[in-house]
């Protein structure tokens, strides 16, 4: 336990550990490899809730539901955010590319971070009533469904306020929200305790962890698309993907192994 408390704090550490590194280099300077960043971005959140809904329906646990919608719907935001940056749409748009880019960056943090914490929920209303969580799939997936459109047209649609405060100490406040919903989930999974020995939760709290370091300290004080925090923040963005990615793998493996030991352990009664 004491090892997987070092590795969070190794973990929280490891965002400005990058931005010594790459220090003065921008590691994104322009709208088209913005495009291309988003767009992994976009593939590993989708391939990671399409895991986790597998999972879902495969043992139908509850929280996986919750974290399959989490990332699909984030990854689909950002292949949103990643068109931002095409000139067919921005030429149309009410706001201006950075603008755009700032607030499709938002959006998606704040879906992902709120169906997160959610999760945490549903475990905990369990818990309270000794049954399972009976939210309808139908209500969460039409949740989801409701708060993507919205997004998509608020960002299409609506004149938006300027994303970038650079004259401000915390040039993007608004940040601090998707922070501390990703901070109560950290607080919810650590009180539930499954992150001593569950290998799927190690890593989900690996996730937050870093999640909440780019939220807090790297993308709330970028004064502009490109800047170093602005690189910094994406790429722990993407790191938080790979991280909920490693936990499942690890998990269907698990479920495999154990499985095929099953078979094994019982086979000799099956000749018999």
């Amino acid at each position: 336990m004491n090892l997987r408390i070092f590795i969070y704090g190794l973990t929280a550490l490891t965002p400005f550990a990058v931005y010594w590194l790459f220090g003065g280099v921008l590691l994104v300077s322009s709208e088209t490899e913005h495009t291309v960043a988003e767009t992994v971005a976009s593939m590993v959140a989708i391939i990671v809730g399409s895991m986790a809904l597998v999972r879902y329906y495969a043992r139908r646990e509850t929280m996986f539901m919750y974290i399959g919608i989490a990332f699909l719907g984030a990854g689909l935001l950002d292949g949103f955010q990643a068109m931002l940056t095409l000139d067919m749409f921005a030429a149309s748009a009410p706001s201006d590319l950075q603008t755009l880019t700032g607030w499709g960056w938002i959006f998606s943090r704040l879906f992902l971070s709120l169906m997160l914490t959610l999760s945490w929920v549903a475990w905990l209303r369990e818990v309270r009533r000794g049954v399972p969580d009976r939210m309808s799939e139908v209500a969460l997936f039409g949740f989801a469904f409701v708060f993507l459109v919205a997004s998509i047209l608020i960002i299409s649609l609506v004149p938006l306020p300027q994303a970038f405060l650079p004259e401000m100490v915390i040039s993007r406040p608004e940040e601090f929200i998707s922070t501390l919903l990703f901070l109560v989930a950290f607080v919810g999974y650590s009180y539930k305790g499954k992150w001593r020995f569950d290998q799927f939760e190690h890593w989900l709290m690996i996730s937050l962890t870093i999640a909440i370091t780019g939220q807090a300290f790297f993308m709330s004080t970028s004064e502009a698309m490109f800047d170093l925090d602005f690189n910094v923040a994406h790429a722990t963005k993407v790191l938080s993907y790979l991280a909920v990615a490693i936990g499942i793998v690890i998990t269907m493996e698990v479920d495999s192994a154990a499985r095929l030991q099953a078979v094994l352990d019982n086979i000799g009664e099956g000749i018999i």
